[in-house]
């Protein structure tokens, strides 16, 4: 079975006019948990990051603090589409 590895994208860089369609040219997915649960399920590997953009913008690399806040998607996503989480 050929496996693609997809990557989650915020979803604000496929508002950017021309981004998104270099975004799915490189397997970048929008971060929907319904966008990230059907690639699950069509077999491909995904990569998640829970902090996003905004954890890597804000976050300090000296006291480095997790700031997933209710950010619960990713979760939604592994249960969603009932595969092996890594």
């Amino acid at each position: 079975m050929k496996r693609t590895l997809h990557v989650v994208g915020d979803k604000f860089v496929f508002k950017i006019p021309g981004w998104g369609k270099m975004c799915k040219v490189f397997c970048v997915t929008p971060g929907t948990v319904e966008d990230c649960v059907r690639n699950l399920q069509e077999g491909n590997l995904l990569i998640i990051c829970p902090g996003g953009v905004r954890e890597a913008l804000f976050s300090n690399p000296v006291n480095y603090q997790v700031m997933w806040g209710k950010r619960l998607g990713f979760a939604k996503v592994v249960l969603g589409a009932n595969v092996v989480s890594i």
